[in-house]
């Protein structure tokens, strides 16, 4: 797997409507475990930024899953999308 981030999920999300977001929001509060929805908050955090930072995203999300393998979490979010 490649180590150089990509900007194919901020794309995929600037790229959707807002009914499109709305959607995906409700399609994720079905599917979580436990009592935190991380697909959410990643999606929210690259939804607010206006150019990709991955850097910055590696710094807020540290101690989830998406902190720890990005690159694996990016991919699972797409495939719920």
């Amino acid at each position: 797997m490649s180590k150089q981030s990509s900007d194919h999920l901020f794309r995929l999300i600037k790229s959707l409507t807002t009914a499109e977001k709305r959607y995906f929001k409700i399609f994720a509060a079905r599917h979580t475990i436990g009592d935190k929805n991380e697909y959410v908050n990643v999606f929210d955090a690259i939804d607010k930024q206006e150019n990709y930072n991955e850097a910055k995203l590696l710094v807020t999300f540290k101690n989830s899953t998406f902190g720890h393998s990005p690159a694996i979490a990016k991919t699972d979010f797409m495939k719920q999308y």
